[in-house]
């Protein structure tokens, strides 16, 4: 009996292993029909998702022309006058979330003025700020209101005293300081020059004789649709000269690629001009035996450049609104040699949040430049870590001081120098 019980167990036991090993081909033949439907279903989604991208980036208008251009290969290392500092993070926030976009800024002794996002020119007197003029009309306050608000950049003030400030929409103007009446000067909306108008208005400087030569970033593109400038990479910016005297613009430069900030040499024989989308400064003769002569004055900039202004050396201050240099992922250098993909950007990313795209891609890193008289770099000055001065559009030198500029942040900032 003992054996027929054991034989009786040994059979159970049998019986168990043939049922779990029937068990586990069951499960095995379940998964192996099952990986191929999600792999088949993965690869048809992959493959049609493909299909209609391409399709869509065929068919879909886009806002932009998108022209190859090239940067000078390699971008700078940072070594020698470019090596990384901690300089910038000593500099200190002024009117943190009071001020939004102050783009350039213009000091006459103790006072500061600057143009904000919300259309306003601003006055600052003793640690106190007051809207001294609003170019348009409300609501202001965002990318959508600038059309009709205004968008104040580049300013200085003539030897009378008044301020003279390049609108982006609306011209160029002249405001009492005291008072802050202002007249029109030009009014880039309804007076075309050359057959074109004059978009986006952008930076100015003012001559001895009393000139104002002023930039233009594009004569297709606003401003709330700068990036689209970038993206293009066509040279529709160009430099102007107004005479107050005869209230009469002349064009005297056209096909630059993004022409940028301006700035007189000291003597007023030349203007120097910061071409954005090349990387790159250039020389214009204002006078003598080469006037009208275009030349470059520094090249391979570690940055996009934004506004210049003079220094107290003799030399430029020069604003970078993002950096490029070796050692990194270059998305300036990247773009500029592939047109098809900023076509691809200009298509698929939405107008409203291409600001954010390019703030997104773009390293926050804060550097300013200082050339001297012959373009060369003699000193830089840098916030690796973008916590203080992620960027910065304007360096504008008063006294022992630097006031940093920005054409997106709610504050600007104060720097001494050492």
């Amino acid at each position: 009996m003992s054996g027929n019980v054991r034989q009786r167990k040994g059979d159970k036991s049998s019986n168990l292993k043939e049922f779990q090993n029937e068990n586990i081909e069951t499960k095995q033949k379940k998964g192996t029909s099952f990986c191929p439907r999600l792999c088949l279903f993965l690869v048809t989604s992959t493959i049609l998702m493909s299909v209609g991208l391409v399709i869509a980036a065929l068919v879909l208008p886009s806002p932009i022309t998108p022209r190859p251009y090239s940067l000078p290969s390699p971008p700078p290392k940072l070594e020698g006058p470019l090596a990384p500092n901690t300089r910038l993070q000593d500099a200190t926030r002024l009117f943190e979330n009071e001020i939004l976009g102050p783009e350039s800024i213009f000091v006459n002794k103790e006072y500061i003025y600057t143009g904000t996002a919300d259309g306003r020119v601003v006055e600052i007197f003793k640690g106190k700020q007051r809207t001294l003029a609003r170019l348009g009309n409300p609501p202001c306050g965002g990318p959508e209101n600038e059309p009709h608000c205004g968008r104040p950049l580049g300013m200085k003030m003539d030897k009378d005293g008044y301020l003279i400030v390049a609108d982006a929409y609306f011209g160029l103007f002249k405001v009492n300081v005291a008072t802050g009446d202002f007249t029109v000067l030009y009014n880039s909306t309804s007076t075309p020059i050359s057959s074109h108008f004059i978009r986006l208005m952008n930076d100015l400087d003012i001559h001895s004789d009393g000139t104002i030569y002023l930039s233009s970033s594009s004569s297709k593109f606003y401003r709330r649709e700068f990036p689209y400038i970038m993206l293009e990479g066509q040279p529709e910016g160009g430099i102007y000269a107004f005479d107050p005297v005869t209230s009469h613009m002349t064009q005297l430069l056209g096909g630059l690629y993004f022409a940028n900030g301006v700035t007189l040499t000291k003597d007023g024989k030349y203007l120097l001009i910061v071409e954005t989308v090349k990387c790159r400064i250039l020389k214009y003769h204002l006078s003598g035996i080469e006037s009208g002569k275009l030349e470059i004055f520094a090249d391979n900039l570690p940055g996009v450049p934004d506004n210049i202004r003079r220094s107290s050396k003799g030399g430029y201050w020069v604003a970078m609104a993002a950096v490029r240099h070796q050692g990194m992922f270059n998305p300036v250098d990247f773009l500029a040699e592939n047109p098809w993909f900023r076509n691809l950007i200009a298509k698929f990313i939405l107008k409203s949040l291409m600001t954010r795209f390019f703030s997104a891609i773009l390293p926050e890193y804060g550097l300013i430049l200082e050339l001297d008289g012959q373009g060369k770099i003699v000193q830089s000055l840098h916030d690796p870590s973008g916590k203080v001065v992620p960027s910065v559009s304007e360096v504008e030198e008063s006294g022992p001081f630097l006031y940093l500029g920005s054409y997106a942040l709610p504050y600007f900032t104060k720097l001494l120098k050492k």
